[in-house]
């Protein structure tokens, strides 16, 4: 299937080549199942996001460009992932030392954010309660950006979709062991055809039990007393993340 439509959509652009920059992908000289597969992560001596030689192609000029992404010095490959249940804290690990300040702010000057995401890398990948590498990624990003004008009088807030299992979420440290207020949402707490835990710690305390759709979002962040300019959100419902985004930026205030 794959091949016949690369074939179709390749005879048709000869014909009318005014769409043909909208089609890069299928107008590959390497048959279709070949690009996929570079797109994924098979090489991990490469230091660009995707690892892969696509991720530096730049589609307008139709050239190979420099990757502009710093290369990891001391972890060359992704933290690995895992399903678990319980948020533990590492005994080796300082709370107060790896737990940024709630007074951190934004780390240029003048408060305003310096360029830092080029310079992100697997080393700042660190997983303590999340399935993968997010904690010590999310930890990177506030280091850099700090947190809203009232976190430091309060706690930082974070909102999450998707908390089938509470110690096993991008805010699971945050929360547990960092202080953070905020709150948890999921359709079906506990309950998953992948690894569900009904019984896990926090499931029937923390979740509340809640569709979240992109017509209710705000209502349900409104009821739930949400600040107007919380700090960590995280959407994971699987089906409709980007609209739920959407409305929180166009019908939020």
């Amino acid at each position: 299937v794959l091949s016949t439509a690369q074939h179709l959509v390749m005879s048709w652009a000869k014909v009318d080549s005014t769409w043909a920059l909208f089609f890069d992908l299928l107008l590959t000289d390497w048959p279709l199942w070949e690009v996929l597969s570079e797109l994924e992560c098979v090489d991990t001596s490469r230091s660009c996001a995707l690892r892969s030689s696509l991720q530096c192609y730049d589609t307008s000029r139709r050239n190979v460009v420099a990757c502009p992404h710093a290369s990891p010095r001391l972890q060359q490959s992704f933290v690995p992932c895992g399903e678990h249940d319980i948020c533990t804290w590492p005994e080796e690990l300082d709370p107060a030392a790896w737990c940024l300040p709630f007074s951190r702010r934004q780390s240029g000057e003048n408060g305003t954010a310096r360029p830092f995401l080029r310079r992100l890398s697997h080393d700042d990948e660190a997983r303590l309660c999340s399935q993968c590498g997010q904690d010590g990624v999310l930890r990177r990003l506030f280091e850099e950006i700090g947190f809203r004008a009232a976190a430091g009088l309060e706690p930082p807030f974070f909102v999450e979709f998707g908390a089938r299992k509470p110690g096993m979420l991008n805010s699971a440290v945050l929360r547990e062991h960092c202080g953070w207020r905020g709150v948890l949402f999921d359709s079906q707490p506990g309950l998953t055809p992948h690894g569900g835990c009904p019984d896990c710690p926090g499931v029937a305390e923390a979740v509340r039990n809640q569709t979240i759709t992109a017509e209710n979002v705000v209502q349900v962040l409104e009821a739930s007393d949400v600040p107007k300019d919380f700090d960590l959100l995280t959407v994971d419902t699987d089906y409709n993340d980007y609209w739920i985004w959407r409305a929180l930026l166009s019908e939020g205030s």
